[in-house]
Formats: structure tokens, C-alpha cells, sequence
């Protein structure tokens, strides 16, 4: 196989992990719609958050409908629509705009404190979610390689979850939703897929040095 063929094999790989983590591009968009919607109502409605949280959870249950009705699958829309409307609710109980954006940092507190643990218990979770794909669920971590790989990328998610959490708390304690809700759409899929994709590299990259 060429150089040509390998790239074709990755540009294809890539796509396939895109589709499969987040839906495609069309699940990229919908997963930041509804939060764009509720900054831009919120911004431009007087600061009013009711109307801010109505329209967002309309525009995830509009995404929803519209997949269910073209019969796609619903896996990473119906997600996102239980986070939004955890969301919404928490909000509307405190009548703070900022509490929008608190169960998100909190769910990548959790996250990371998940991931952390894995690794103090060497049982890192990447390993897992990569044998899982691979059919090995176990039979990587008798191999010694493996397990400081999958412990490294481990650390790498770990990491995600933390600098999310580093930049959106200060700007939920100052309350400057507008900024938070921007930044919450920046480090959200962009940056999901960008680990995503790092993972999956040094992956194959691991798997490619073994065959050689």
C-alpha cells in the first residue's frame, strides 16, 4: 500500500470516528445550537432568562423530532437533549443565567475524577473503550506496552476534562454568560474531537510500530 492508499485509509478512518463519536457534522451542529440559542436570547432579549431557556430547549426538542422523523439514529441528540434540560431546570430553579453552564462543568468534574481513578488503579479507561472497538476487552493489559499507552491517553482525557473546568469555572463565578456560553461552545465538540483524534492516532500509530 502506498502513501497515497494510507492517507485514504486515514481521511476515511477519520470520518468514520466522526460519524461514530458525535453523529457526523450534522451532530456537531447539533450539539451546539441549543446553547448558541439561549446566548444569543439572553444576550439580545434584555437578559431575560426565560425566554433564553424556552427557545433552547425548543431547538433541542425541533433536532430531536426532526431525527426521529428521517429515522436517524438518536443516540448523541438524545443525550445532549437530557443534558440541556437538566440544564434548563437548574437554571430556572436558581434564576440564574450562569447555573445554565453549571451541571456541564460539573458532568467534566465527574468525568475527570472517572478517568483519574482508572489510572490509579490501573485500569485506565481508554483501554477499555479501545479494546471494547478492537474486540479485546481485557487482553491489553497483560501486555505492558499497551497499558502505559492507554494509561498516557487516559491522562490525556483526563487533562480535557480539567482545562474545561479550569477556564469555564472563573467565568461562572464572575457570571459573564455570554463569554461562558462562547467558550462552552469552543471546548465542547472542537476540542472533544481533537483528543478523539489524537487518541485514535497514537493508536494506530502504536498498532503500525508493532506490525513493522
Amino acid at each position: 500500500m502506498n502513501e497515497f492508499d494510507d492517507r485514504v485509509d486515514e481521511v476515511a478512518a477519520s470520518e468514520q470516528l466522526l460519524a461514530t463519536t458525535l453523529g457526523g457534522w450534522r451532530g456537531l451542529i447539533e450539539s451546539a445550537a441549543p446553547t448558541l440559542v439561549f446566548v444569543l436570547i439572553f444576550t439580545f432579549g434584555g437578559k431575560n432568562l426565560q425566554p433564553a431557556l424556552v427557545s433552547a430547549v425548543a431547538v433541542g426538542l425541533v433536532l430531536t423530532l426532526a431525527r426521529l422523523i428521517r429515522r436517524q439514529t438518536l443516540q448523541q441528540v438524545l443525550s445532549g437533549l437530557f443534558g440541556l434540560v437538566i440544564a434548563a431546570w437548574f437554571s430556572s430553579r436558581t434564576g440564574k443565567a450562569e447555573d445554565f453552564f453549571l451541571p456541564g462543568i460539573i458532568t467534566n468534574v465527574a468525568y475527570a475524577a472517572a478517568f483519574l481513578v482508572s489510572i490509579l488503579f490501573r485500569f485506565p479507561l481508554v483501554g477499555f473503550i479501545v479494546g471494547g472497538l478492537q474486540g479485546d476487552l481485557f487482553g491489553w493489559r497483560n501486555n505492558p506496552a499497551k497499558l502505559k499507552l492507554f494509561r498516557m491517553l487516559t491522562w490525556w482525557w483526563v487533562g480535557s476534562y480539567l482545562f474545561r473546568v479550569v477556564v469555564q469555572y472563573p467565568l461562572y463565578l464572575a457570571k459573564q454568560v455570554e463569554i461562558l456560553g462562547t467558550i462552552k461552545i469552543v471546548m465542547g465538540w472542537p476540542l472533544y474531537i481533537a483528543v478523539t483524534y489524537a487518541t485514535f492516532r497514537a493508536v494506530m500509530n502504536f498498532e503500525a510500530s508493532r506490525r513493522n
